[in-house]
C-alpha cells in the first residue's frame, strides 16, 4: 500500500511540473487553478506538494541545475576552442550557405 501511495505521489508531482512547463510553453496564464486543471488534480493535491507556484519553479530550477552539474566534464571531439571553431566556420562558409539555402527552400 505504501508503495502504491509513493508511485501516485510521484506521478502527481511529475504531472504538476509538466503542467507548469506546458502552460509556460503555451504562453497561457499560470495560476494554481490552471496548473491543477491541466494536470487533472484538485488544488488540495497541489498544496500537498508545493506551497505556491514560486516553490514549484524553484524545485524545477534546482532539478535542472542538479542535472547539469551531473553531466560529464569530458570534452568530446566536437568541443574545440573558439578560435578553431571560428576558423572552421569561415572555411566551411560555402557548405553552410548551401545548407541554409536548402533548408529555406523546404520551408
Amino acid at each position: 500500500m505504501n508503495r502504491e501511495r509513493n508511485i501516485r505521489f510521484m506521478a502527481t508531482h511529475h504531472a504538476i511540473q509538466e503542467a507548469l512547463l506546458s502552460l509556460i510553453h503555451q504562453k497561457r496564464k499560470v495560476t494554481v487553478n490552471a496548473i491543477c486543471e491541466y494536470a487533472g488534480i484538485n488544488c488540495s493535491a497541489f498544496y500537498l506538494h508545493y506551497n505556491d507556484i514560486q516553490s514549484l519553479l524553484a524545485e524545477i530550477q534546482n532539478n535542472i541545475l542538479r542535472k547539469r552539474k551531473s553531466l560529464p566534464k569530458k570534452k568530446c571531439q566536437w568541443c574545440q576552442p573558439k578560435k578553431e571553431v571560428g576558423t572552421f566556420i569561415i572555411s566551411s562558409s560555402r557548405c553552410i550557405k548551401m545548407a541554409i539555402y536548402s533548408v529555406s527552400i523546404h520551408l
